[in-house]
């Protein structure tokens, strides 16, 4: 059985094999165009920045912030707004009837969508939840200090479906890397949540909430876990970010989704050689800019860099004073930044790279 990703699982039918077993069918669909439609009106490679100054985005100032200096002068963006999708899977009435209240009216993008609790957790599903808040949500919240996927999105979870779908198909497919096991379970979950997906992508600006830029964010590293990697959550998650300006300095799991998807997005400029996705005007107000903890200070350093590679592969000029910027983050950073081991490049086998042993994951990130 294939494991390529993206592909629906359908149970067609059952037949009798003998006189007391029950043989199942089942059949595999290739979902790739249905998934690719979802963020059918972003153009594979299109650049964040656009030279028309009738195309901006606007960035909701908040008073008590001042915008970054220095890398911040950036050029205006083309936002776009996604087509129309028809669904293509089939899920029980209940599934479609919990996830009404979270995707049917405006909301505000910093409440909880949803009131009703979905049925209780089985053994299983407890299982995935569990190696998602002490594993995986390590990973989106290295430069967050609130730890906002392990507590907020895991909590959430309990009555949204669009991110209990997202995090069981993520932890689910960790688990099956890990002893080589069956992907179906996965890909049930993965189109559970992109069914439900539809209907706020397909819909108006205040349909996106940072419960849905957070359920495509942990698609994304879904998806960034599949040997041939298609983009499509990649595509979905900047979109969100470009239409929705203000999300990269919201504040909660809104702003730190916007990080984890700024960092997706600067993985794939720096693999493919290719410029940013994301509208990097979104994170000016970010209070990161303001603090002057470790944390901020990786991500200030996250944010220089995307501002550099958004210079290397365009003709935009935002990367004047680059170096200045840069070398003044690294001569006035934490101490806590310093390696607590160095160990340099010697000749033998296990000593081609010099090893660094840094204090925290976030002073390495």
């Amino acid at each position: 059985m294939a494991s390529h990703y993206p592909k629906r699982l359908s149970l067609h039918s059952r037949r009798a094999v003998g006189p007391n077993c029950v043989e199942k069918v089942v059949r595999f669909h290739d979902e790739t165009p249905e998934i690719a439609s979802l963020y059918s009106t972003i153009q594979d490679g299109q650049p964040a920045f656009t030279n028309d100054p009738n195309c901006r985005v606007t960035v909701e100032p908040r008073e008590e912030l001042n915008s970054p200096s220095g890398l911040l002068a950036q050029r205006p963006y083309a936002a776009n707004e996604a087509d129309q999708a028809d669904a293509w899977a089939q899920f029980p009435t209940s599934t479609i009837e919990n996830a009404s209240s979270s995707l049917s009216s405006p909301i505000s993008t910093r409440s909880r969508t949803s009131s009703k609790s979905l049925e209780p957790l089985s053994e299983r599903e407890a299982i995935l939840l569990r190696n998602f808040v002490e594993n995986m949500a390590l990973w989106a919240d290295i430069t967050d200090p609130q730890r906002h996927f392990e507590t907020e999105a895991s909590a959430r979870a309990l009555k949204e479906p669009v991110l209990r779908y997202a995090i069981f198909a993520f932890s689910s497919r960790h688990l099956d890397r890990q002893d080589n096991s069956d992907v179906t379970e996965a890909l049930q979950y993965h189109n559970r949540c992109v069914q439900l997906l539809i209907p706020a992508l397909s819909g108006s600006r205040e349909q996106l909430t940072e419960d849905i830029l957070a359920a495509v964010a942990i698609l994304r590293q879904h998806e960034e876990m599949d040997g041939e990697d298609n983009q499509f959550h990649l595509t979905g998650t900047t979109h969100i970010l470009n239409t929705v300006s203000t999300f990269g300095s919201s504040g909660g799991l809104g702003e730190a989704a916007a990080w984890l998807c700024l960092r997706q997005d600067i993985y794939i400029s720096l693999t493919s050689q290719r410029p940013l996705r994301t509208n990097l005007q979104s994170f000016y107000h970010s209070d990161v800019f303001q603090r002057n903890d470790d944390f901020a200070w990786s991500s200030r350093m996250v944010f220089l860099l995307a501002n550099v590679l958004q210079g290397a592969f365009t003709d935009s000029a935002i990367t004047h004073g680059a170096d200045h910027e840069i070398e003044e983050w690294y001569s006035t950073k934490p101490h806590t930044f310093d390696p607590v081991r160095s160990v340099p490049q010697g000749p033998g086998p296990d000593q081609r790279l010099p090893t660094k042993w840094m204090l925290l994951p976030v002073h390495g990130e």
